[in-house]
């Protein structure tokens, strides 16, 4: 057997390399060491940078809803939804025959009381007033016996059964037991009977503007029929003659609402009504948006929320074709006027890129960054 032994320079060459690896190993735990030192402590807070994009929403920085002052109906509509408009231009005509026939008596009123107090009432005029309360008490009768024999509860019952059948072609498909064709059958149905509904609807309320229309007029004649057997000094006449007087201007006011202009230079937004249409007092009937400046809205977080103080910059991300992006300045960072979108709503307002193309109403994006927040662990 020979044996083989390591001579002088096989020992120094593994005294070096476990010198290297200790080494090594050292410095493994100096870096560590110096790792742990510059993390927080357990149970504090660890910062670092995010970047975030938020979904927000387009608004017009500007936007005015146009109503009418009064019930009518549509005459005319001069413009089209997304057409521009000049402040004064003439959008939407109203009519309301309940409003003229009320002009019309406070007239022949002021006419009455004006002959009264210089010549008296002729008897010709007496009976003229009396055949008009007359017409007007049976305008009253007929229109309240037309609203009384009215019912929806025919249509209604119609609607239901169709939103029943429905429902139930709708299971018996989800088991296989019926198909496609009589699914959108049952649905078309179910669309024919809501669209009867609402027609019926409508008609339930033109006769009750009638009735409201009726009962105006019969006041009216009810206020002549007053000023003929009334006060026959000349200062009860006069008294009453300021009175309509009065009267005829405040109605010849509210007939001036029925004619609705653009306030400011803009842009026509929403659907507007039919020519025809009824229209109700207090009623939308268009918006008028200037598209020249846009705010974009986003809720957020408090996270978020603490690293966007006004003016701080943001990058907004607009559904241009194609897509564009634009860096502007946050206008205000304020509490959500709802709880469930996010405690926190964020505004930020730019000019608008494109104003021929309406952004309004569509979706954007503000990509934020902000420190991230998070608890260490206690081992």
């Amino acid at each position: 057997m020979n044996l083989k032994f390591k001579g002088s320079d096989g020992q120094k060459a593994d005294e070096l390399g476990w010198m290297i690896a200790k080494a090594f190993v050292l410095l493994v735990l100096v870096a560590t060491m110096i790792a742990a030192s510059n993390r927080a402590a357990p149970g504090q807070e660890e910062s670092s940078a995010a970047r975030t994009i938020l979904p927000a929403q387009i608004r017009a920085h500007r936007i005015e809803s146009l109503t009418a002052q009064y019930i009518g109906r549509v005459r005319e509509i001069s413009v089209k939804a997304g057409a521009q408009v000049q402040k004064g231009q003439l959008v939407v005509a109203l009519e309301s025959p309940e409003l003229e026939r009320e002009i019309e008596a406070t007239s022949r009123r002021i006419a009455i009381l004006e002959a009264r107090l210089h010549h008296g009432a002729s008897s010709a005029t007496q009976d003229y007033v009396r055949e008009q309360k007359r017409m007007a008490d049976r305008a009253v009768e007929m229109a309240r016996d037309r609203l009384n024999r009215y019912s929806l509860a025919t249509l209604e019952d119609t609607y239901q059964k169709a939103v029943k059948r429905r429902k139930a072609v709708e299971e018996l498909a989800a088991r296989q037991f019926a198909t496609a064709p009589e699914v959108e059958m049952a649905q078309r149905e179910e669309a024919n009977e809501k669209r009867n509904l609402e027609a019926g609807r409508e008609q339930q309320a033109r006769l009750k503007q009638e009735l409201e229309a009726s009962l105006s007029q019969q006041k009216l004649t009810d206020m002549q029929m007053a000023s003929l057997s009334g006060n026959d000094s000349d200062g009860g006449i006069a008294l009453d003659l300021e009175e309509a007087q009065g009267a005829l201007e405040r109605l010849e006011a509210k007939r001036a609402t029925l004619t609705i202009t653009a306030p400011f230079d803009g842009v026509v937004l929403g659907d507007l009504p039919t020519i025809g249409a009824p229209v109700a007092s207090g009623q939308t009937v268009a918006q008028i948006a200037d598209l020249t400046q846009l705010e974009i809205e986003a809720a957020v977080g408090p996270a978020v929320a603490r690293d966007l103080a006004p003016g701080r910059q943001l990058l907004v991300r607009l559904p241009t074709d194609p897509p564009r992006s634009f860096f502007a300045k946050t206008s205000s960072v304020q509490l959500a006027p709802s709880a469930s979108a996010g405690p926190y709503l964020v505004k930020v307002r730019l000019p608008n890129p494109e104003p021929a193309t309406i952004l309004v109403g569509m979706q954007a994006g503000l990509e934020v960054e902000h420190q991230e927040i998070r608890w260490l662990p206690r081992f």
